[in-house]
């Protein structure tokens, strides 16, 4: 009496016959794409390129920026809520870091996140009122 076989082992199988499948694929695509079209030929024998920028020194000064937290005003929080067509019913997390309006709690249509910290405005749905 054979032994059944078990599910891991064929989903193991499965897995390398797709992966498998996946190069073959690839590599026939990749020998049948033409890359002539791609530009225009370049052809000059007299070319003379010099590199006379420095390849191993540093910069002697350095400007680091960062991003910091800025707080939107309540009012551009209230006007942007309005053209989005939210209401305070809609508000599902407010802090001092974030705020967020959806017009459902499991898959919403339409959301806006406000981040004080990513400095970040975003939306998701269409908001005809307002311009991208």
């Amino acid at each position: 009496m054979k032994a059944p076989k078990s599910g891991l082992r064929s989903a193991s199988n499965k897995a390398i016959f797709f992966v498998l499948l996946q190069l073959l694929w690839t590599t026939g695509f990749s020998q049948s794409l033409s890359l002539k079209n791609l530009g225009d030929v370049f052809q000059r024998t007299n070319l003379d390129v010099r590199w006379e920028a420095p390849t191993n020194t540093l910069p002697r000064t350095v400007w680091i920026y960062r991003l910091l937290p800025r707080r939107l005003p309540s009012e551009a929080i209230s006007n942007l809520t309005v053209l989005c067509g939210f209401t305070e019913s809609d508000r599902k997390i407010s802090n001092a870091d974030e705020v967020v309006y959806k017009n459902a709690d499991q898959f919403p249509s339409k959301q806006l996140e406000i981040s004080s910290s990513h400095g970040s405005i975003s939306t998701l749905g269409d908001f005809p009122l307002l311009v991208r």
